[in-house]
């Protein structure tokens, strides 16, 4: 996978807001199989690029917490980390309208 494809990239600002995230060690929570309660640092939008973080593997299955038990758990992959790094090259090299841009539209 190219770290640098991020046209590929369904909500590039939220992806890199997501990865972010993941960096600074949190999880990506999922509450089940089919649930519509995936959150990340307490935020619920992460849902939304779930399985394409997972498609393209920058996420990857953690261990459980005994506290959350039937809860899954997501980490950064190293992948996720290249692609965060480059990501967030990109995003500095953009100015101001750019940036607007990508947040209004993906």
């Amino acid at each position: 996978m190219d770290p640098i494809a991020l046209p590929r990239i369904p909500n590039r600002h939220l992806a890199l807001k997501v990865l972010d995230r993941l960096m600074a060690g949190y999880p990506i929570v999922v509450l089940g199989d089919f649930s519509f309660s995936t959150v990340l640092d307490g935020a619920p939008d992460v849902c939304l690029i779930f399985s394409f973080l997972k498609e393209v593997g920058w996420i990857k299955p953690i261990a459980p917490r005994p506290d959350l038990p039937g809860a899954l758990r997501y980490g950064i992959t190293s992948a996720g980390r290249e692609s965060f790094e480059a990501g967030l090259s990109w995003w500095r090299s953009l100015g101001f309208i750019e940036r607007m841009r990508v947040r209004l539209f993906g």
